[in-house]
């Protein structure tokens, strides 16, 4: 569905000024593959604080927001489902963000695995079935 236009009605009976201020919001189309991503799926959360020492051997650090990043592999993809990870890969690009959820029936976990992230490659399918095909996924939590 594409609209052109959404209304969103906010109703805060505790807030007396009628302010909200809301940072990020974005509409996204929805991409889920029949079949789940294959064994060998990696998680990791990132640090990007850095480390020094002084002269005296004092270890200093220069604390940084961490991110998240997985990486997996979508085996055994339609030809429908490759040419439509396909299209979002040439949308989104590096540089575009994209909401990844990592399970949507497990909605207690969306605050750790679910987020904004980008692609980190655009990496190449592979045909391994003769109906089927293949892509390895990287992606990265979008920087705030």
């Amino acid at each position: 569905v594409t609209k052109r236009w959404w209304r969103v009605k906010i109703v805060d009976n505790y807030n007396p000024d009628g302010f909200v201020d809301i940072g990020y919001v974005g509409a996204w189309e929805v991409w889920v593959p029949s079949i789940n991503y294959s064994v060998g799926k990696q998680f990791q959360t990132k640090s990007t604080t850095i480390q020094d020492s002084s002269i005296g051997l004092a270890r200093l650090f220069s604390r940084r927001a961490p991110y998240r990043s997985e990486a997996f592999v979508l085996d055994h993809l339609t030809k429908t489902e490759a040419d439509a990870l396909a299209v979002m890969m040439i949308n989104a690009d590096k540089d575009t963000p994209i909401l990844y959820i990592h399970d949507v029936e497990e909605p207690t976990r969306f605050p750790l695995r679910s987020y904004l992230a980008h692609f980190v490659e655009i990496t190449p399918f592979d045909h391994p079935y003769i109906d089927r095909e293949s892509n390895g996924i990287a992606i990265e939590e979008w920087p705030a």
